[in-house]
C-alpha cells in the first residue's frame, strides 16, 4: 500500500463514513468521494480505476485526484489524532507529521517514513524551524524501525538546531531594543544609532546559512528599522533593506513567506516614502495591497499602516482630496477593527490632510474626535507624536483666527516639551516652536525680508536633501507666511524639488 491507501486502511468504519460525508458535503469532491469509497472497499486496485473514473488517457487527471484524495486523509486523520498524539501544539502544516507518528504506532514505517520525509521537506521550504526540529526528533527516535541511517538526520537537525537558538538570540535581543527604545522615546531621547547597531551585531553571528533565512533577516530588518527611525536617518536605512527585500525576490524566497513578504514590502515603501521617492513607495504599496487582500487575519495589523502610508504618498503626489477622503472611509469601517493607536494616527494624519485642503474647521474636528486625554495619548504613542499632535492643532488655531488660544498651546509646548527640545535631534523643533509663537504674536513680522533671511541664518534645516519630511511639513507654513502663498502649494514645491547629486 502506498501512504493514501494506508491513510484509508488506518479508518475504522465509522471514521470512514465520517470522511465520505465530509467528501459529499463539498460540491467539488464528488471524484474524490467516489475513489476514496472504490479504494476502502478493495483496499487494493483490482480495475484501472484510472480508465474507470476518467476514461482512457486520464493518468495525469487520476495522479491529481490521489494527491488531492491524500492531503484530504491527512487533514481528517490529523484533526481526529492529533490530540491523542501529543502533537496539538504543531500548527495545521504539520498534518503529515501526526499521520506519520499514526503510521509509526500502527506498524506501517515504510509509509511513515515517506510522510516524513515530506514533512522535512515542506517545513524546509516554509521555515519553519520548530517544526523541523519535532521532525528530527521523530525520525532520530524511530531511525531502527523506518530503517533509517540516523548521522545524516543527525547532522540536518543540529544545524536546525543552530538556526532555532540565533534566531531565539535575535528575539531576545529585539525584546530588550523595543523596551530600550520605547524607554527612550518616553523621554523624548534619541538612540545612538552606531551603538544601537553594536548590540544588535553582537547579539548574534550573521553568517551565510542566516543570511539566506527569511524569518531570521526580516526579524533583522525590523531591528534595525525601529532603532533608525528614531534617529530620522531614513538615507542610511534605505540602501540596507532594499538590499535584503531585492535580494530575497531576486531567490525567489519571499512567495513562501507571505507574512514577512507583507512586512519588508512596508518596510521598504515606507522608507523609500521618508526619503521623497513617491512613485517607487506607490509602486511597492501596489505590491503589498496583492499580498494582504489575501493575507487574512494573519496580515489584519497591516492594512491600517498601509491606509495611512498610502494616503500620505497620495498627498505629497498632489492628491491631498483623495487622501484625506481614503482615511474618512478607513476610520469608519468596522471590517479594520482599528486599535487605538491606529484610529489616532488614522485622525492625526486626516487633520493634516484636511489642513492641508485649507478645510480648518474640519481638521480641527479631526482632533477632537480623538477623545481621549493628553497624557494617555501620549504614553501610548510617545513624546515626538505628542509634541506634533499639540504643534499641529496650534497651526490650526492660527489659520482659525484664535490666535490666543494658539498662544496658549504654543506656551504649553515649550513647557511640557523642554527635555524634549534638550535632545540633539529635537533642538530645531523648539527653535521652530518659538518662531510660531513669533508670528503669532507679530503677523507683520513676516513682511520684509529680516525674518527670512534670520530663519536662512539659523541653518534649521539638514543639508542636502536630508531633510525629514515631516520637518519639512512644519517649515512649510511658515515659508507660505513669508512668501504669501497658499500652504499646500508651498508644500508641493518644497517637498518635490529634485534631488541633488
Amino acid at each position: 500500500m502506498d501512504v493514501l491507501e494506508t491513510c484509508l486502511a488506518l479508518m475504522a468504519p465509522a471514521e470512514h463514513r465520517q470522511f465520505c460525508e465530509q467528501l459529499k458535503a463539498n460540491r467539488n469532491a464528488r471524484m474524490d468521494f467516489l475513489l476514496a469509497e472504490r479504494l476502502y472497499k478493495e483496499r487494493e486496485e483490482t480495475t484501472d480505476l484510472s480508465r474507470e473514473l476518467y476514461g482512457q488517457g486520464s493518468s495525469n487527471a487520476y495522479h491529481s485526484l490521489r494527491k488531492r484524495l491524500q492531503s484530504h486523509a491527512l487533514r481528517f486523520l490529523s484533526s481526529r489524532y492529533r490530540e491523542a498524539l501529543s502533537v496539538a501544539d504543531l500548527p495545521p502544516s504539520g498534518d503529515a507529521l501526526v499521520v506519520a507518528r499514526l503510521m509509526i504506532r500502527r506498524g506501517h514505517f515504510r509509509q511513515a517514513l515517506a510522510l516524513l520525509r515530506r514533512a522535512e521537506r515542506d517545513a524546509r521550504s516554509e521555515g519553519q524551524p520548530v517544526e523541523l526540529d519535532v521532525i528530527y526528533r521523530e525520525m532520530m527516535r524511530h531511525a531502527v524501525e523506518l530503517e533509517l541511517n540516523p548521522e545524516p538526520v543527525a547532522a540536518r537537525w543540529m544545524e536546525n538546531r543552530r538556526k532555532i537558538e540565533r534566531k531565539r538570540q535575535l528575539e531576545v535581543a529585539s525584546s530588550l531594543l523595543h523596551w530600550r527604545l520605547h524607554e527612550l522615546s518616553k523621554h523624548g531621547l534619541v538612540p545612538d544609532l552606531d551603538d544601537i547597531s553594536r548590540s544588535i551585531l553582537s547579539a548574534v553571528r550573521i553568517d551565510k546559512d542566516a543570511a539566506n533565512d527569511v524569518s531570521f533577516m526580516f526579524l533583522l530588518c525590523q531591528m534595525v528599522r525601529d532603532a533608525v527611525i528614531r534617529t530620522k536617518d531614513y538615507h542610511r536605512l534605505e540602501p540596507f533593506v532594499g538590499r535584503i527585500f531585492r535580494g530575497f525576490m531576486r531567490a525567489g524566497a519571499l512567495t513562501r513567506h507571505p507574512d514577512e513578504y507583507a512586512g519588508l514590502l512596508y518596510m521598504y515603501a515606507h522608507v523609500l516614502y521618508r526619503n521623497r521617492k513617491f512613485d517607487e513607495a506607490a509602486e511597492q504599496l501596489d505590491h503589498l495591497r496583492r499580498v494582504i487582500a489575501p493575507g487574512g487575519a494573519a496580515l489584519r495589523h497591516l492594512r491600517p499602516k498601509y491606509l495611512l502610508l498610502r494616503a500620505a504618498v497620495k498627498s505629497y503626489s498632489g492628491f491631498n482630496e483623495q487622501a484625506a477622503a481614503d482615511l474618512e472611509q478607513a476610520i469608519t469601517d468596522e471590517a479594520l477593527h482599528l486599535q487605538p493607536r491606529d484610529r489616532l494616527n488614522l485622525l492625526l494624519n486626516l487633520s493634516v490632510y484636511y489642513f492641508q485642503s485649507s478645510k480648518f474647521k474640519e481638521a480641527h474636528a479631526a482632533l477632537l474626535r480623538m477623545n481621549h486625554k493628553e497624557s494617555w495619548m501620549e504614553r501610548q504613542l510617545g513624546m515626538e507624536w505628542g509634541f506634533k499632535k499639540n504643534l499641529i492643532e496650534a497651526i490650526i488655531l492660527v489659520e482659525l483666527g484664535e490666535d490666543e488660544r494658539a498662544l496658549t498651546r504654543l506656551r504649553y509646548i515649550e513647557s511640557h516639551y523642554r527635555t524634549f527640545f534638550s535632545a540633539p535631534l529635537y533642538r530645531r523643533a523648539g527653535a521652530f516652536v518659538g518662531l510660531i509663537r513669533r508670528v503669532v504674536q507679530d503677523p507683520d513680522i513676516v513682511r520684509g525680508g529680516s525674518f527670512a533671511r534670520e530663519i536662512e541664518e539659523a541653518d534649521l534645516g539638514l543639508p542636502g536633501d536630508r531633510e525629514d519630511i515631516q520637518a519639512i511639513t512644519f517649515f512649510c507654513w511658515i515659508k507660505s507666511r513669508i512668501n504669501g502663498t497658499p500652504y499646500y502649494e508651498e508644500l508641493l514645491r518644497t517637498i518635490r524639488r529634485p534631488e541633488r547629486t
